[in-house]
């Protein structure tokens, strides 16, 4: 807190790691903790369970981060990239259904899978299309750029 950030998001790795050890019950002491500070506060998650959780709960962030991928399924053992990261297109309608009951505003990542959804614009595309068809009004994407063999910058433009 000392450099005075705009806000705080609990890590979705933190978030998740709760939820795998049923310990979901201390996000609200978390939210708490950052609440204390006046800034705003989100919960951010590669399960939608803790997602779902946190809204149940009546926890009120003020934001959420949602991975459209569930990259830490601990039962999957198939398209593992050099990360260990595993990505499943059977996530992506689970996590946008419960985007869709969040109160809070929501910025959902991974819509790209890494780069898995960008062999061509047209799928890149569709990706976005997906990703706003699928929120509430309000909510958005959260997309990083790799401009090694295309003018990403400018493609966004």
């Amino acid at each position: 807190m000392k450099y005075h950030p705009s806000a705080v998001c609990i890590h979705g790795e933190l978030s998740d790691e709760l939820y795998l050890t049923g310990m979901l019950d201390r996000l609200g002491g978390l939210l708490d903790k950052i609440r204390r500070y006046n800034v705003p506060c989100g919960v951010c998650s590669h399960f939608p369970e803790a997602l779902a959780y946190a809204e149940e709960h009546n926890l009120k962030p003020d934001y959420y981060m949602a991975s459209v991928y569930n990259l830490f399924q601990p039962d999957r053992s198939h398209d593992v990239n050099p990360t260990g990261e595993r990505f499943e297109e059977s996530d992506i309608p689970k996590m946008y259904e419960v985007i869709r009951r969040l109160d809070a505003p929501t910025f959902a990542l991974k819509i790209l899978g890494a780069g898995r959804r960008c062999a061509e614009q047209a799928q890149v595309r569709d990706a976005f299309m997906e990703a706003f068809a699928s929120m509430k009004p309000g909510d958005g994407v959260l997309v990083g750029m790799f401009d090694k063999y295309i003018d990403q910058p400018a493609l966004n433009a």
